[in-house]
C-alpha cells in the first residue's frame, strides 16, 4: 500500500513539473501562488499582480497555510517546489 502510495505521488510530481517546464501551465494557478509565496519570503502578506494592479491573496482566500510553506520556499524558489509539495 505504501508503495502504491509512492509511486502514483512520485507519477504525479514528475508529471506536474513536467507539465510546467513544458509551459502548459497556466499563470493563474502556479504563477500567482508562486509569487504570493514569495512575496511571504520579503515580509509581505501574499501579494500577487494582476491586470487590475496588487492584490493580497488573504483579501480572497484564506489561505495561511501558505504561510507554512514559506521556509521551504525560501530554500528551494521555484514553482516546481509547490508542484511537488
Amino acid at each position: 500500500m505504501l508503495v502504491a502510495l509512492l509511486v502514483v505521488g512520485g507519477t504525479l510530481a514528475t508529471l506536474s513539473v513536467m507539465r510546467y517546464t513544458s509551459y502548459n501551465a497556466g499563470m493563474l494557478d502556479v504563477g500567482n501562488m508562486s509569487q504570493a509565496i514569495w512575496s511571504a519570503t520579503q515580509g509581505h502578506p501574499l501579494l500577487y499582480t494582476l491586470d487590475g494592479g496588487t492584490f493580497s491573496r488573504l483579501s480572497w482566500h484564506v489561505e495561511v497555510i501558505y504561510f507554512l510553506l514559506t521556509p521551504l520556499y525560501a530554500v528551494f524558489p521555484s514553482p516546481a517546489t509547490l508542484l511537488i509539495i
